[in-house]
Protein backbone atom coordinates (compact mmCIF):
# COMPACT_ATOMS: atom_id res chain seq x y z
CA UNK A 1 0.00 0.00 0.00
CA UNK A 2 1.55 2.77 -0.85
CA UNK A 3 -1.40 6.07 0.23
CA UNK A 4 -2.15 6.95 4.19
CA UNK A 5 -4.56 4.55 5.33
CA UNK A 6 -8.34 6.13 6.04
CA UNK A 7 -9.65 4.83 9.26
CA UNK A 8 -13.54 4.35 11.19
CA UNK A 9 -15.01 3.59 14.27
CA UNK A 10 -18.06 1.19 13.82
CA UNK A 11 -21.25 2.67 15.59
CA UNK A 12 -23.13 0.38 18.03
CA UNK A 13 -24.71 -1.86 15.54
CA UNK A 14 -21.02 -2.54 14.10
CA UNK A 15 -21.43 -0.66 11.16
CA UNK A 16 -19.01 2.00 9.74
CA UNK A 17 -18.74 4.55 7.68
CA UNK A 18 -15.58 6.24 5.33
CA UNK A 19 -16.40 10.21 4.36
CA UNK A 20 -14.53 11.74 1.38
CA UNK A 21 -12.91 8.79 -0.07
CA UNK A 22 -11.13 9.56 -3.44
CA UNK A 23 -11.91 7.11 -6.19
CA UNK A 24 -9.72 3.87 -6.58
CA UNK A 25 -9.19 0.21 -5.52
CA UNK A 26 -8.75 -0.41 -1.68
CA UNK A 27 -8.63 -3.05 0.43
CA UNK A 28 -10.22 -3.28 3.86
CA UNK A 29 -8.25 -4.33 7.18
CA UNK A 30 -9.99 -4.87 10.72
CA UNK A 31 -8.46 -4.42 14.44
CA UNK A 32 -10.26 -7.51 16.14
CA UNK A 33 -11.76 -6.90 19.12
CA UNK A 34 -9.82 -5.68 21.89
CA UNK A 35 -6.22 -7.16 20.55
CA UNK A 36 -4.02 -5.54 18.52
CA UNK A 37 -4.30 -8.03 15.67
CA UNK A 38 -5.80 -6.18 12.31
CA UNK A 39 -6.96 -8.34 9.84
CA UNK A 40 -7.70 -8.11 5.88
CA UNK A 41 -10.58 -9.20 4.03
CA UNK A 42 -9.58 -11.01 2.30
CA UNK A 43 -10.18 -13.52 -1.41
CA UNK A 44 -7.26 -16.22 -0.90
CA UNK A 45 -4.09 -16.62 0.65
CA UNK A 46 -1.89 -13.36 0.82
CA UNK A 47 -4.62 -12.23 -1.83
CA UNK A 48 -7.13 -9.37 0.29
CA UNK A 49 -9.76 -8.77 -1.34
CA UNK A 50 -9.98 -4.93 -3.84
CA UNK A 51 -13.31 -2.99 -3.18
CA UNK A 52 -13.55 -0.59 -6.00
CA UNK A 53 -14.54 3.19 -4.72
CA UNK A 54 -16.57 4.84 -7.74
CA UNK A 55 -16.86 8.56 -7.79
CA UNK A 56 -20.02 10.06 -6.73
CA UNK A 57 -21.08 6.61 -5.90
CA UNK A 58 -21.61 5.30 -2.51
CA UNK A 59 -20.06 1.57 -1.79
CA UNK A 60 -21.41 -0.63 0.29
CA UNK A 61 -19.81 -3.48 2.09
CA UNK A 62 -21.93 -6.30 3.34
CA UNK A 63 -21.15 -9.02 5.91
CA UNK A 64 -17.94 -9.79 6.71
CA UNK A 65 -17.02 -12.78 9.10
CA UNK A 66 -13.74 -12.19 11.07
CA UNK A 67 -11.88 -13.49 13.84
CA UNK A 68 -9.40 -13.49 16.43
CA UNK A 69 -6.19 -14.87 16.85
CA UNK A 70 -5.92 -15.16 20.34
CA UNK A 71 -5.71 -19.56 20.25
CA UNK A 72 -3.02 -20.50 22.57
CA UNK A 73 -0.83 -23.54 21.87
CA UNK A 74 0.67 -24.96 24.31
CA UNK A 75 2.69 -28.41 23.77
CA UNK A 76 4.67 -29.12 21.79
CA UNK A 77 6.07 -25.89 22.73
CA UNK A 78 7.78 -23.47 19.99
CA UNK A 79 11.14 -24.20 18.69
CA UNK A 80 10.85 -27.69 21.31
CA UNK A 81 11.92 -30.75 20.14
CA UNK A 82 10.65 -34.29 19.95
CA UNK A 83 11.50 -37.73 19.93
CA UNK A 84 10.23 -40.15 18.42
CA UNK A 85 6.94 -40.76 15.46
CA UNK A 86 4.60 -39.36 17.44
CA UNK A 87 3.50 -36.11 19.40
CA UNK A 88 0.60 -34.92 21.38
CA UNK A 89 -0.29 -31.25 20.15
CA UNK A 90 -2.31 -29.58 23.14
CA UNK A 91 -3.88 -26.01 23.18
CA UNK A 92 -6.24 -23.65 25.55
CA UNK A 93 -10.06 -24.88 24.81
CA UNK A 94 -11.25 -21.50 23.17
CA UNK A 95 -14.40 -20.82 25.14
CA UNK A 96 -15.15 -16.79 24.24
CA UNK A 97 -16.74 -17.33 22.49
CA UNK A 98 -17.33 -21.41 22.76
CA UNK A 99 -15.33 -23.29 20.18
CA UNK A 100 -17.50 -26.53 18.64
CA UNK A 101 -14.69 -27.66 16.94
CA UNK A 102 -10.71 -27.24 15.73
CA UNK A 103 -8.89 -28.06 12.50
CA UNK A 104 -5.52 -28.66 13.57
CA UNK A 105 -2.65 -28.58 10.63
CA UNK A 106 0.86 -29.74 10.46
CA UNK A 107 3.29 -29.38 7.90
CA UNK A 108 7.32 -29.65 7.81
CA UNK A 109 9.09 -27.00 8.48
CA UNK A 110 9.94 -26.07 5.44
CA UNK A 111 7.61 -26.33 2.31
CA UNK A 112 4.14 -26.74 1.72
CA UNK A 113 3.55 -30.44 1.88
CA UNK A 114 0.73 -31.07 4.42
CA UNK A 115 1.60 -34.02 6.98
CA UNK A 116 -2.22 -33.69 8.21
CA UNK A 117 -5.52 -31.43 8.24
CA UNK A 118 -7.58 -32.83 10.84
CA UNK A 119 -10.66 -31.50 12.62
CA UNK A 120 -11.06 -32.93 16.19
CA UNK A 121 -13.48 -31.96 19.25
CA UNK A 122 -10.94 -31.76 21.81
CA UNK A 123 -8.40 -28.92 22.62
CA UNK A 124 -5.81 -31.90 22.08
CA UNK A 125 -4.58 -34.48 19.34
CA UNK A 126 -1.90 -37.25 19.18
CA UNK A 127 -0.39 -36.90 15.99
CA UNK A 128 1.82 -39.46 13.90
CA UNK A 129 4.79 -37.75 12.21
CA UNK A 130 6.84 -39.13 9.36
CA UNK A 131 9.21 -41.70 10.25
CA UNK A 132 12.56 -39.51 9.61
CA UNK A 133 13.84 -36.94 11.31
CA UNK A 134 11.86 -33.86 10.47
CA UNK A 135 11.17 -30.11 11.12
CA UNK A 136 7.41 -29.48 11.70
CA UNK A 137 5.10 -26.08 11.86
CA UNK A 138 1.41 -26.64 13.43
CA UNK A 139 -1.35 -24.48 13.84
CA UNK A 140 -5.15 -24.58 15.16
CA UNK A 141 -8.45 -23.17 14.15
CA UNK A 142 -11.54 -23.12 16.08
CA UNK A 143 -14.81 -23.35 14.53
CA UNK A 144 -18.69 -22.38 15.63
CA UNK A 145 -21.49 -24.53 15.17
CA UNK A 146 -22.37 -22.78 12.12
CA UNK A 147 -18.83 -23.94 10.72
CA UNK A 148 -17.91 -19.74 10.85
CA UNK A 149 -14.04 -19.61 11.72
CA UNK A 150 -13.48 -17.72 15.34
CA UNK A 151 -10.16 -18.01 16.33
CA UNK A 152 -6.91 -19.26 14.88
CA UNK A 153 -3.01 -19.89 16.37
CA UNK A 154 -1.71 -16.05 16.05
CA UNK A 155 1.81 -17.88 14.63
CA UNK A 156 2.46 -21.58 13.95
CA UNK A 157 4.87 -23.17 16.35
CA UNK A 158 7.29 -25.23 15.49
CA UNK A 159 9.15 -28.13 16.31
CA UNK A 160 12.03 -30.78 15.56
CA UNK A 161 12.36 -34.31 15.73
CA UNK A 162 16.28 -35.40 14.97
CA UNK A 163 17.15 -38.95 16.42
CA UNK A 164 14.83 -40.68 13.13
CA UNK A 165 17.09 -42.00 10.59
CA UNK A 166 17.20 -40.38 7.08
CA UNK A 167 15.75 -36.45 6.71
CA UNK A 168 12.32 -35.41 5.30
CA UNK A 169 14.98 -32.67 3.41
CA UNK A 170 16.58 -33.84 0.46
CA UNK A 171 19.14 -32.55 -0.66
CA UNK A 172 19.66 -32.11 -4.52
CA UNK A 173 23.12 -32.70 -5.45
CA UNK A 174 23.16 -31.94 -9.30
CA UNK A 175 22.95 -29.96 -11.72
CA UNK A 176 23.30 -27.46 -8.96
CA UNK A 177 20.53 -24.53 -8.78
CA UNK A 178 21.15 -22.20 -11.43
CA UNK A 179 23.67 -24.17 -13.13
CA UNK A 180 24.02 -23.38 -16.79
CA UNK A 181 24.57 -27.11 -18.66
CA UNK A 182 24.33 -28.88 -22.34
CA UNK A 183 21.34 -30.19 -23.19
CA UNK A 184 22.84 -34.17 -23.16
CA UNK A 185 23.81 -36.80 -20.63
CA UNK A 186 22.04 -35.14 -18.02
CA UNK A 187 21.74 -37.04 -14.98
CA UNK A 188 19.33 -35.94 -11.89
CA UNK A 189 21.16 -36.77 -8.85
CA UNK A 190 20.22 -36.38 -4.50
CA UNK A 191 20.27 -37.48 -1.53
CA UNK A 192 19.09 -41.21 -0.61
CA UNK A 193 16.39 -41.39 2.17
CA UNK A 194 16.80 -44.51 3.70
CA UNK A 195 12.99 -45.21 4.22
CA UNK A 196 12.45 -44.62 0.75
CA UNK A 197 11.14 -47.29 -1.76
CA UNK A 198 10.61 -45.03 -4.16
CA UNK A 199 11.11 -41.45 -5.37
CA UNK A 200 8.68 -39.35 -7.76
CA UNK A 201 10.62 -36.41 -10.28
CA UNK A 202 8.82 -33.55 -11.40
CA UNK A 203 10.26 -31.04 -13.94
CA UNK A 204 8.82 -28.87 -16.38
CA UNK A 205 10.15 -26.65 -19.46
CA UNK A 206 9.94 -22.87 -17.76
CA UNK A 207 9.94 -20.91 -20.79
CA UNK A 208 7.17 -22.93 -22.41
CA UNK A 209 4.18 -20.54 -21.63
CA UNK A 210 2.29 -23.85 -20.97
CA UNK A 211 4.95 -24.87 -18.34
CA UNK A 212 4.74 -28.32 -20.33
CA UNK A 213 5.99 -31.09 -18.22
CA UNK A 214 9.34 -32.88 -18.99
CA UNK A 215 9.00 -35.23 -16.50
CA UNK A 216 5.36 -35.53 -15.28
CA UNK A 217 6.00 -36.99 -11.12
CA UNK A 218 8.16 -40.31 -13.40
CA UNK A 219 8.93 -42.49 -10.64
CA UNK A 220 12.11 -44.08 -9.76
CA UNK A 221 13.76 -46.72 -7.63
CA UNK A 222 17.36 -45.05 -7.04
CA UNK A 223 18.24 -41.68 -5.85
CA UNK A 224 19.46 -40.27 -9.19
CA UNK A 225 17.73 -40.16 -13.17
CA UNK A 226 19.64 -40.06 -16.47
CA UNK A 227 17.23 -38.36 -18.56
CA UNK A 228 17.00 -39.90 -22.29
CA UNK A 229 18.08 -37.53 -25.00
CA UNK A 230 18.69 -34.40 -25.28
CA UNK A 231 17.27 -31.49 -23.57
CA UNK A 232 16.32 -28.37 -25.92
CA UNK A 233 17.48 -25.02 -24.99
CA UNK A 234 15.24 -23.49 -21.90
CA UNK A 235 14.85 -22.93 -18.23
CA UNK A 236 14.24 -26.29 -16.71
CA UNK A 237 12.76 -26.57 -12.79
CA UNK A 238 12.73 -29.32 -11.28
CA UNK A 239 11.91 -31.41 -7.56
CA UNK A 240 11.84 -34.75 -5.73
CA UNK A 241 9.42 -36.36 -3.83
CA UNK A 242 10.27 -39.90 -1.50
CA UNK A 243 7.82 -42.59 -1.20
CA UNK A 244 7.96 -45.25 1.78
CA UNK A 245 6.98 -48.96 1.07
CA UNK A 246 3.06 -47.80 1.37
CA UNK A 247 3.48 -45.04 -0.93
CA UNK A 248 3.22 -42.56 1.69
CA UNK A 249 5.40 -39.58 0.96
CA UNK A 250 8.51 -39.54 3.67
CA UNK A 251 10.07 -36.58 2.33
CA UNK A 252 10.83 -33.89 -0.43
CA UNK A 253 13.90 -31.79 -1.73
CA UNK A 254 13.84 -28.11 -3.03
CA UNK A 255 12.85 -26.82 -6.08
CA UNK A 256 15.66 -26.11 -7.84
CA UNK A 257 16.17 -24.72 -11.77
CA UNK A 258 18.90 -25.28 -14.19
CA UNK A 259 19.41 -23.74 -17.81
CA UNK A 260 20.27 -25.98 -20.87
CA UNK A 261 22.88 -23.64 -23.03
CA UNK A 262 22.11 -23.18 -26.50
Amino acid sequence: CNSEPLTATTDAMGQYLFKDVDPGTYALSVRVFDTDDWLYISNGIFSSTGFEVTAGKTLTIGYQDIFKLDLILLTPADGGKVNGDKVPLDWNDYRNPQAAYYKVSLYPDEGDAIVFEKRVEESAFSAVLLPVSCGYRWYVEAYNEDRDKIAESAEPFTFAVDNLPGSCQLAIQTPTDHAEIPGDDIVLDWDDSPLAASYKILMWNDDDPDRTNVLDFYEVNESSYRIPGVLGPARYVWSVSAYDKDGDKIGATEIYDFVVRP
